[in-house]
């Protein structure tokens, strides 16, 4: 990981992918976030590792209407076209795709946890069913739910001027920052966005990072064993990232990226809800569970 994942890598991965490939030549593999840390399930111990991600993009909403005085109310005003259209994306969602990572991520959740939910997670591999499933489990499958679908979070609005409070806009503005599934394009993203918006809006592409390689599992039953011969009682799966990684940039290059940070967290300390939180941690313990487990794997590739 370097400097600027957080920014989307243009200066830092990226960057090297671009100018310096050589760097690279003959890699595989590579390991990194965001994975190979336990996940509770019903009593059991998951452990996802990622074995590839989503793609990034930004779309921006431009909403038009009518201007005018306050004053005189504004029903067709682009301020209420846009509210409305970024209420429907936050609450319908978009369509549900099951895609070869994906249905190997339900499968292998499947085979962890056991009847009776082993049924429900395999029923999401359902396409026409998966998304009446997934409303049904609400909160319950709210770490599923992105592996199997497009998103859309609106984090950006703008429109007017805030020292012209009587002044209804002509414009408005969103930001969405989405991350679309593996095999699927910009095209695809704005399909079934459209549907979602209001008259007098419309959608366009700002950015699409298009990494989309084909998976090497070349790697994965080495990572799967390592992690069952230190929890015996867990349970390796493989994982659709439903973010992203500076091991998307490596992808170009033909280097398959693994997020494989081993932890075994106590149930009550998940890593999503640490992620970025205030008071960022991890045990001890889990470092230490992870540094064995990393030079293990060092020694094995090596050979």
């Amino acid at each position: 990981v370097l400097s600027d994942e957080e920014q989307g890598g243009a200066f830092g991965a990226s960057f090297l992918v671009e100018e310096h490939a050589e760097l690279f030549a003959g890699v595989r593999h590579a390991i990194g976030e965001f994975g190979g840390f336990s996940f509770p399930m019903i009593g059991k111990r998951v452990y996802p590792i990622q074995v590839a991600e989503k793609q990034r993009a930004v779309v921006r909403l431009v909403a038009e209407g009518d201007a005018g005085h306050g004053a005189l109310g504004g029903p067709g005003s682009a301020v209420t076209a846009l509210a409305q259209s970024t209420r429907r994306i936050g609450k319908k969602g978009l369509p549900v795709h099951i895609t070869p990572v994906g249905a190997k991520t339900l499968d292998g959740m499947a085979d962890a946890v056991g009847s009776p939910l082993s049924g429900v997670l395999r029923t999401l591999n359902r396409e026409a069913i998966s998304g009446a499933v997934l409303r049904a489990l609400g909160d319950r499958a709210a770490a599923i739910g992105p592996m199997l679908r497009n998103t859309a979070t609106v984090t950006h609005l703008a429109a007017g001027d805030r020292d012209a409070i009587n002044v209804v806009p002509a414009t408005a503005e969103a930001n969405l920052d989405c991350r679309v599934l593996p095999g699927y394009g910009a095209e695809n993203l704005l399909a079934e966005l459209r549907p979602l918006l209001a008259p007098g809006v419309h959608a366009e592409v700002e950015v699409f990072e298009h990494v989309d390689p084909a998976v090497d599992w070349s790697l994965y039953p080495l990572l799967a064993r390592l992690l069952s011969d230190a929890d015996p009682t867990g349970f390796p799966v493989p994982m659709l990232l439903a973010g992203v990684t500076d091991g998307r940039h490596f992808g170009r290059l033909g280097i398959q990226h693994h997020g494989f940070l081993p932890m075994q967290l106590p149930p009550e300390l998940q890593f999503q809800s640490l992620l970025h939180a205030a008071d960022e941690r991890v045990p001890i313990a889990a470092l230490d569970f992870g540094a064995a487990i990393l030079t293990r794997l060092l020694a094995a590739y090596t050979g």
